[in-house]
């Protein structure tokens, strides 16, 4: 209900029903196997200077979704996506609610690089072996920038 998310109170009902539906969805696939993990992307941050006055809205809703995200060892918070919302085209102002294909593309790079660095991490944390040299070189493969044991500091 559009009328309703003016309202501090009625915007935070409708975030912490959301909220209940995806922390449901996340018991259920991370519960699916013991190798399941999964990654909460942000509510995309709108880039327009005219349109920044909702990213304080925006921003209550990625809060909460880190703050879920943090409840699990199995899932992790990407905060990578980003929306112009109202762009031209042909001359004439549009309203779409899909990122351009720049925005598409960098968030994908922005993602594999968090990926990357997210999953060696999520891997090594269930280790059961404390020896970070034999950590480093069992994961060695999955080191893509050569700074992993800067990473796997204090995590275990």
């Amino acid at each position: 209900n559009l009328k309703k998310i003016p309202f501090k109170d009625e915007r935070r009902k409708i975030y912490e029903k959301e909220i209940l539906y995806l922390q449901k969805l996340i018991a259920l696939l991370v519960n699916k196997s013991q190798h399941s993990y999964m990654t909460i992307g942000n509510f995309p941050i709108l880039t327009k200077k005219w349109l920044v006055l909702f990213n304080v809205w925006i921003k209550e809703i990625n809060n909460m979704l880190k703050a879920l995200s943090d409840e699990s060892m199995k899932t992790v918070y990407f905060e990578g996506c980003y929306l112009d919302l109202i762009s031209r085209y042909n001359g004439k102002l549009k309203l779409d609610n899909h990122p351009s294909v720049e925005w598409q593309y960098t968030s994908l790079v922005n993602y594999l690089k968090f990926l990357m660095n997210e999953i060696p991490l999520m891997l090594i944390k269930n280790e059961s072996d404390k020896d970070e040299e034999k950590i480093l070189r069992k994961y060695r493969g999955l080191d893509y920038d050569g700074k992993m044991s800067y990473r796997i500091k204090g995590i275990k």
